[in-house]
C-alpha cells in the first residue's frame, strides 16, 4: 500500500474501531483457518481486483479524476500482492495524473510508482525515482507532502536492511529517518503519527519508545491493511528484546491478517519459522512456514525477500546437520561407557555403531540432495540460454564463411575456396544446434508444448512434427527461459526483429488471455 492511499484526495474518513487481538484458542482457530483458505483469499482479491480493472478501460463517460482513483485502488491492491502488476498501473497511474494535469495527482502517483520499485526490490531504481521528485508545499497539501516522505523514508531504511553493513546502513538509515522526521510537519493523522515516530524510535535503537508508540499506532489503527505493519513489526522489536513468547503471538496475528487480505511479502512466516526453530525447536513446522514464505515471496515477485528466505534454508539444514553431529558425539561418548562397563552391554554398544552408521549415511545423502539440487537450478536457469547465445554465435560465424566463398568465386579467387568449402556446411550445423537445444529443453520441460497449448483454444492449437520445437514454439521457448528482449531472441535464432514481433503478436492475440499470455509461459514447470 501507499502510506496514504487516497486519504490525499478525499481527507481522513471515519476512524474505525482498533482491531480486537486473538487470543489462546481463538488464535490458533483462526492461524489454522488462514492458512487453509490462503489460496482462497488471494483468489477473492484477484476477482476484486478484476472488477476494478474492468471498470478502469471498459467504463465510458469517468472523468480522469474518477479513473485516477480507480487506478489507485488496484496499485494498492497490487501492492503486497504481485510486483508486475503493481509497477504497470503504477505506470497507468503517473499517466493519468500527467493527463489531470495537476501537480498534487502527479506527486503522488510518481511517489506511488517509486515506493511500488521498493516494494520489488529495486532499492536504486526506488531512491533515484523518489530523490527526483521536488514537492513544493506551497501547491501540495499536507498528505501529499506527508506521504512523500513517508515513503522515502521507508525505502532508504528498507535499503538499510538489505545491504545490512557497517558502512553504507546507518548512512541509510540516517536518511530514512531525516525523511520520516520531515514527515511529521505535514501529517495530522494520530495513528500515522505514532507510527513514523515509532520508526525513528525503531532505527535509532530505542526498542522502548518503538514499542509504546507501534502500540499506539494499533490502537488507533483504522485500515486492515495496516495491521501487518504493526503486528510483524511488534513481533520484531519483542524479538530484539528477547521476548519470544510475544513475538511468536504477533507474528501469528500478523500471518492470519496477512492471510486474509491477501498480503505476499512474506515477513511474518518468515519470522515465525525463524522464531519456531530456533526457540522452539518445531523444525517441521518451522520448515512449513518458511517453505509458504518462499511462496509467497515467488508468487509476489520481491527479489530481496527470496533472497532473505534463500539465506534460512541451508541454515536450518546446517541446524539439523549440528543437531545429529551433536547426537553423534554423544552416542561415542556412550559406546565408550558401555565398553568400560563389559560384556553385559556388548549388545547395546553394537547398537550404538549401527546407529552412528545410519547418521553417517543420512548426513552424506543430505549433502549429495543439496548438491544436485544447487546443479540442478544452475543448469535450468543459467546453462540452457548461455548455451543458445554461444551455439547461435558460432552458427553465425559458420554463415558468414559461406558469404566469404562467394565473395572469393565472384572474384575468381579460386585458391582460397577449398579450405572456405569444408566451412559450408554452416547452415546445417546451425539447424544441429537447435535440435539439440530442442532435445535438451524438451527435457528439462518435457509438458512444455502441452501446456503452452492449454494457453490457446483448440483450433490453434501447436502439434509437434517429429521431436523438433517449431519456429513458434522456440521463441516462447526462450521466454521461458527469461530472455524476454525480441532483439537477444532474434539474434538467437536469426530471425529479423520484425519477425519476432510479429510471431509474439499474433501469438499473444491468439491466446485465451492475451494479457497475462507471456507471463503464464514464464511460469511453466514451476
Amino acid at each position: 500500500m501507499v502510506v496514504l492511499g487516497l486519504l490525499i484526495l478525499r481527507g481522513a474518513g471515519t476512524v474505525q474501531a482498533a482491531p480486537e487481538a486473538l487470543t489462546g484458542e481463538e488464535l490458533d482457530r483462526a492461524f489454522r483457518e488462514a492458512l487453509e483458505h490462503k489460496q482462497e483469499f488471494a483468489a477473492r482479491k484477484e476477482a476484486r481486483l478484476a472488477k476494478l480493472k474492468q471498470q478502469l478501460y471498459r467504463e465510458n463517460g469517468l472523468s480522469p479524476q474518477a479513473r485516477f482513483r480507480i487506478c489507485d485502488a488496484i496499485c494498492n491492491g497490487y501492492m503486497l500482492f504481485v510486483f508486475d502488476s503493481s509497477y504497470r498501473y503504477s505506470v497507468e497511474l503517473c499517466r493519468l495524473a500527467d493527463r489531470i494535469g495537476a501537480e498534487p495527482y502527479r506527486t503522488y502517483a510518481r511517489t506511488h510508482f517509486g515506493y511500488a520499485l521498493a516494494r520489488g526490490g529495486f532499492f536504486k531504481e526506488a531512491v533515484d525515482s523518489l530523490t527526483a521528485i521536488k514537492p513544493d508545499p506551497r501547491i501540495l497539501p499536507d498528505s501529499v507532502m506527508a506521504n512523500y516522505y513517508i515513503c522515502l523514508g521507508r525505502t532508504y531504511q528498507d535499503l538499510a536492511d538489505y545491504t545490512n553493513d557497517g558502512v553504507f546502513s546507518p548512512q541509510y538509515n540516517r536518511l530514512g529517518n531525516q525523511s520520516l522526521t520531515a514527515s511529521l510537519a505535514y501529517l495530522h493523522d494520530p495513528m500515522l503519527r505514532a507510527y513514523v515516530r515509532g520508526k525513528i524510535a525503531l532505527k535509532n535503537g530505542d526498542l522502548v519508545s518503538a514499542h509504546a508508540l507501534y502500540e499506539q499506532a494499533l490502537s488507533l489503527c483504522h485500515a486492515p491493511e495496516w495491521l501487518t505493519v504493526f503486528y510483524s513489526t511488534l513481533a520484531y522489536i519483542a524479538r530484539k528484546a528477547g521476548r519470544n513468547d510475544e513475538a511468536e503471538y504477533y507474528y501469528r496475528l500478523s500471518v492470519v491478517n496477512d492471510s486474509r487480505e491477501a498480503v505476499r511479502e512474506s515477513v511474518a512466516l518468515r519470522g515465525l519459522a525463524t522464531i519456531l526453530f530456533y526457540h522452539r525447536g518445531q523444525v517441521d513446522d518451522a520448515s512449513r512456514y518458511i517453505n509458504m514464505a518462499l511462496d509467497d515471496a515467488t508468487a509476489f515477485g520481491t527479489r530481496h525477500r527470496m533472497n532473505v528466505i534463500g539465506t534460512l534454508l541451508p541454515i536450518f539444514l546446517n541446524e539439523q546437520l549440528r543437531n545429529n553431529e551433536e547426537r553423534r558425539q554423544a552416542l561415542l561418548l556412550s559406546f565408550v561407557l558401555s565398553m568400560l562397563v563389559g560384556v553385559i552391554l556388548v549388545v547395546a554398544a553394537v547398537n550404538t555403531w549401527l546407529q552412528l552408521r545410519r547418521l553417517k549415511r543420512s548426513r552424506q545423502q543430505l549433502e549429495a540432495i543439496n548438491r544436485k539440487l544447487q546443479e540442478a537450478n544452475r543448469i535450468k536457469e543459467s546453462y540452457l540460454g548461455h548455451y543458445l547465445d554461444i551455439s547461435a554465435e558460432i552458427a553465425g560465424q559458420l554463415d558468414d564463411f559461406v558469404v566469404r566463398a562467394t565473395h572469393k568465386l565472384d572474384h575468381g579467387q579460386y585458391e582460397g575456396l577449398r579450405p572456405l568449402l569444408r566451412e559450408l556446411k554452416g547452415r546445417q550445423s546451425k539447424e544441429r544446434i537447435f535440435e539439440e537445444f530442442d532435445r535438451t529443453f524438451l527435457s528439462l520441460f518435457p509438458t512444455f508444448v502441452e501446456d503452452f497449448n492449454r494457453l490457446l483454444p483448440e483450433q490453434e492449437q501447436i502439434q509437434l512434427v517429429g521431436k523438433s520445437l517449431n519456429a513458434t514454439l522456440r521463441i516462447f521457448a526462450l521466454i521461458r527461459l527469461g530472455i524476454t528482449e525480441s532483439e537477444q531472441i532474434a539474434r538467437a535464432l536469426g530471425y529479423s526483429l520484425n519477425t519476432i514481433y510479429n510471431y509474439r503478436t499474433r501469438m499473444r492475440n491468439k491466446a485465451l488471455d492475451p494479457k497475462n499470455f507471456e507471463s503464464r509461459i514464464q511460469q511453466i514447470g514451476l
